[in-house]
């Protein structure tokens, strides 16, 4: 392709940039269908037998001198190509293996990546596409296998379906562990509004997260971020706090949560108060946050709270008034 580039005269790249700039591409699509659509066909034609081979026949990339087997034996003192004259050196491909001096685009490295990961591709369509329960369990084991390969050569990888974490829930409790955010509270009784806190009150909050592939307790970052702007949550935004919330698993199930502590006496009372959870699965690059600024404004002050001044609520009728 570059000796074809090469070869192109100045005029002829003018004539192109003139036959192409000024024209403006109109696709025309003779069908379309939804993605739903697409999984039903697929469910519906698959033939489930020949996709459990496809997830077996995977397993012969473990019997070549390439691929996995390369990385794993040629990398370390377990085996080497040898080179004799100019016969199986292949431009020193086998040496880069040996003495971990490969790049990054090293072909075999990309092969051993795309075999492994082509592996996994094979054994979800099995699982998501009605596979008998037999069939299932052996694509799960054959795709826990290419993952296993993977870490171990790769490091932390991606896993399907590799969603950012989901943060479901958030409860505010008092040091009683009684709900403090629940519909009675709220001005007006309306789920989506604030709900209503003394001043310098000392509160938990408990919050719900769960993620496809890292446990809770290894997630990073997870923060709680506090302001008097539903939609600015910097360290510029007026009254922002930023708390860093803890791990604590609950006795009654075992299960995790993350817990962050709050006390009103550090915002101003009669002010309202909206807060969003911040927290990584360490496989995206940006933090997950939770309400984000593009939400509808009654998800947004579903997270918040209105600092009542004194202990009338009177104050709470005329702010809502």
């Amino acid at each position: 392709m570059k000796n074809i580039i090469k070869k192109l005269t100045l005029p002829g790249a003018f004539l192109l940039l003139g036959t192409v700039g000024c024209t403006k591409l109109e696709e025309g699509l003779n069908s379309t269908t939804t993605q739903d659509k697409a999984a039903a066909f697929l469910g519906a034609t698959a033939d489930l037998n020949v996709l459990i081979q496809s997830c077996y026949d995977g397993l012969q990339g473990y019997q070549t001198q390439d691929l996995a087997t390369s990385l794993m034996e040629n990398s370390s003192d377990e085996s080497l190509v040898p080179t004799r004259g100019g016969d199986w050196d292949d431009n020193g491909v086998w040496r880069q293996i040996h003495t971990q001096t490969w790049a990054p685009d090293h072909g075999e490295v990309l092969g051993a990546w795309n075999s492994l990961l082509s592996n996994v591709y094979k054994c979800n369509q099995v699982i998501e596409n009605g596979g008998t329960t037999a069939q299932v369990a052996e694509a799960r084991f054959l795709r826990a296998l290419s993952y296993w390969h993977l870490m171990d050569m790769f490091g932390n990888i991606p896993q399907y379906p590799n969603s950012e974490p989901n943060i479901l829930y958030y409860y505010a409790v008092d040091a009683q562990y009684n709900l403090l955010s629940g519909t009675e509270r709220r001005i007006d009784s309306v789920f989506y509004n604030p709900f209503i806190v003394p001043a310098n009150y000392a509160m938990n909050f408990v919050i719900v997260v769960e993620d496809d592939s890292t446990a809770v307790d290894q997630l990073s970052y997870n923060k709680l971020k506090l302001s008097y702007d539903p939609d600015n949550f910097s360290s510029s935004a007026p009254g922002y706090q930023e708390i860093q919330a803890f791990v604590f698993t609950y006795p009654g199930n075992g299960n995790k949560y993350f817990m962050a502590n709050v006390n009103t006496g550090s915002f101003s009372s009669g002010q309202v108060v909206y807060f969003r959870f911040y927290t990584n699965d360490g496989d995206h690059v940006g933090n997950t946050e939770y309400p984000y600024s593009s939400l509808p404004l009654p998800y947004k002050t579903f997270f918040s709270f209105y600092i009542q001044p004194g202990n009338c609520l009177c104050d709470c009728i005329a702010w809502i008034s």
